[in-house]
């Protein structure tokens, strides 16, 4: 069944399924632009965009692994605007004031994901226990992946 709620939910719940519908959305959004923009042969984008359906569709379906791969998704996104204080810019000029309104935007936004993926709420709507520290996690993989990244690719 799809993530859903009824009329007698509570503010909470129909806030939690709305932002989950909304990330779907918004990442379905990207595979979209992903597809579009990218240089790469339509052959190469095939398993990315079965990967992404698959973890979209999972986030609707209630799918506790497709949540953690969103979670996980959301953490890359919160801490990649930090990666421009370690790439070596061209003309050795860092825009601070760009840096900072980025950093907060991907902040908030990240944080709201983070809050509808982690209250007791959606604890109940994908039918698991709560564990902070599943966190620690997230940002320590979010890090490994970033780090390889740069590493590989800078």
């Amino acid at each position: 069944m799809l993530t859903k709620f009824s009329e007698d939910s509570s503010l909470k719940t129909k806030f939690t399924v709305v932002v989950i519908w909304l990330m779907a959305l918004i990442m379905s959004y990207g595979v979209i632009q992903f597809v579009i923009h990218s240089a790469l042969s339509i052959w190469l984008l095939i398993l990315p965009i079965i990967l992404a359906t698959f973890v979209i569709a999972g986030i609707l379906l209630r799918c506790k692994i497709a949540r953690w791969f969103t979670l996980l998704g959301v953490y890359i996104f919160i801490f990649f605007p930090f990666s421009v204080l370690f790439i070596p810019q061209q003309d050795g000029v860092v825009d601070s004031e760009m840096l900072i309104t980025r950093i907060v935007t991907y902040l908030f936004l990240g944080l709201i994901a983070i809050y509808t993926l982690s209250n007791e709420k959606a604890m109940d709507i994908f039918y698991i226990k709560s564990n902070p520290k599943e966190h620690l996690i997230f940002i320590a993989l979010s890090f490994a992946i970033l780090t390889m990244l740069f590493y590989f690719i800078w």
